[in-house]
């Protein structure tokens, strides 16, 4: 093969590889931002506690998100006395569209997304997506 045949046929070949890496990475971005808005839950079941923990998501104008987590804990005392705390508090966040993650104004946590396992990630607690 002749050199400018095989330079020809080489500049092909990365122009289609990285239209491929846009066009997932495009794909990827939408997927992840139609996931966010939605209901995400996680248990905490301990030696000392149980309870579970709601974040309710949803899209204001932009980028911009609110969040409303609840909470409801059942510290348990010598195993038969037990205090419930319950809890609710509205974050505001904005997503990030290059990175793909919510960040959280006021304390500063980031929030990620992994469509595929239907999960929300806030540091390293997971939550799991119940509803759209």
């Amino acid at each position: 093969m002749k050199r400018s045949n095989l330079m020809k046929y080489g500049s092909i070949a990365i122009v289609c590889a990285l239209h491929s890496i846009i066009a997932c990475n495009q794909f990827d971005q939408k997927h992840t931002t139609s996931f966010i808005s939605g209901r995400f839950e996680r248990s905490v079941n301990t030696e000392f506690s149980r309870g579970h923990i709601e974040l309710i998501i949803s899209p204001n104008a932009g980028n911009v998100y609110t969040i409303e987590k609840r909470s409801r804990i059942v510290n348990l005392r010598n195993r038969r006395d037990s205090v419930t705390k319950n809890d609710t508090s509205v974050w505001t966040a904005i997503y990030n569209p290059k990175d793909q993650v919510l960040y959280e104004q006021k304390s500063g946590k980031i929030i990620s997304f992994d469509p595929l396992k239907n999960r929300l990630l806030v540091g390293g607690m997971e939550y799991k997506k119940v509803t759209k």
